[in-house]
């Protein structure tokens, strides 16, 4: 099938394919297919250009870029360029100073979600070993 017949197929209100564990209806079989993936988890398309593969084919574009030279959101305070506005945005936090994401166990606060969870699991780990100090004291009794 053609490019152009396919998606000329798609605005016709003929949704012949549907799934099998949600109500997600579509006209073609391979977006049922893709769909499909996000039930059993599997990553079935892969980026033509590393080995990186997507359940879908928005998260496979958004990956597409990454490959690409093209940045066309600029920092205005400096020569930083990103590929898409939430990396300017998340990039910008070091020029305003701002730390959105706070520990609700201390008083640690990060601007960035990755480094609150690596924060966080020197948490889970001091409560382990406290867990493991309070078993050896309880059991030498």
């Amino acid at each position: 099938m053609s490019n152009l017949k396919a998606h000329t197929w798609t605005h016709m209100k003929q949704n012949r394919y549907s799934c099998d564990e949600c109500d997600y209806t579509c006209s073609r079989n391979d977006s049922r297919l893709v769909h499909k993936t996000k039930h059993d988890g599997t990553k079935a398309l892969v980026c033509p250009m590393c080995t990186h593969r997507s359940a879908d084919y928005r998260c496979l574009r958004i990956h597409l870029t990454t490959h690409s030279k093209v940045r066309p959101f600029r920092c205005p305070d400096c020569s930083y360029a990103a590929q898409r506005p939430r990396l300017l945005e998340r990039h910008y936090r070091r020029h305003t100073d701002e730390k959105p994401y706070q520990c609700t166990e201390c008083p640690f606060v990060t601007d960035r979600s990755e480094k609150l969870m690596k924060h966080h699991k020197k948490h889970e780990q001091e409560i382990q070993q406290q867990t493991r100090m309070f078993s050896v004291r309880w059991l030498s009794c």
